[in-house]
């Protein structure tokens, strides 16, 4: 095969993966904050010794939740952020949604009594994945209780989506806080839903 051959080759396969490229990112929906229009959350703490908040922003994406509690106290918290389509189409169809975030969790506790849990997970209705999950149950150096940098996250679902069916695709962070006897422990997860996206699967033809 000559080189103006070969060439001439890649130069097709080129535009044949441009154009697919195209094709697909034509077949996106995206939504941005603040389009989000999906939110939920909850709080629990003992009659004494703790609290607990939470806030999520659909116009900007922002996920927070804190959690503190002190000799014997149990506190925690959930929030989620997300998208809920309305599906009117009258076919079956099987769907990608991809969600683009970032998170960052500072944990902190007193002894070895007291211990405080973070979880962050993504959902497509009751589809659910671990994203990141981080347990403290001793006391931390110095260094390790320095609130670290946001970390970056995709993830990626596929379902298949019933006539009429809607879907519900949203990021979740939950903490949860208890005390030991003269013991504090405290939590804060701080996320961001930058982006939602859908698209109908690719299938070979």
């Amino acid at each position: 095969m000559s080189v103006a051959t070969a060439t001439a080759l890649l130069f097709v396969v080129f535009l044949v993966v441009l154009g697919v490229t195209i094709w697909i990112d034509s077949k996106k929906t995206y939504i941005l904050p603040p389009k989000l229009n999906y939110q939920d959350g909850a709080q629990e703490t003992s009659e004494e010794n703790a609290s607990a908040e939470y806030k999520a922003n659909t116009k900007n994406g922002d996920l927070i939740a804190k959690v503190s509690a002190n000799d014997a106290g149990k506190a925690s918290a959930w929030t989620a952020l997300g998208y809920e389509y309305e599906n009117t189409e009258s076919d079956d169809r099987n769907i990608v949604v991809e969600l683009t975030f970032k998170y960052r969790f500072n944990l902190d506790t007193d002894n070895d009594q007291s211990s405080v849990r973070a979880k962050i997970e993504s959902f497509l209705n009751s589809n659910s994945v671990a994203i990141a999950e981080k347990t403290l149950t001793a006391p931390a150096s110095a260094e390790a209780k320095k609130t670290g940098e946001f970390l970056n996250g995709k993830q990626r679902h596929t379902m298949t989506l019933k006539a009429g069916e809607n879907f519900t695709a949203f990021l979740r962070v939950s903490l949860e806080a208890e005390a030991g006897a003269g013991g504090n422990c405290n939590g804060e997860i701080v996320a961001n839903l930058s982006e939602i996206y859908y698209r109908p699967e690719l299938r070979p033809m």
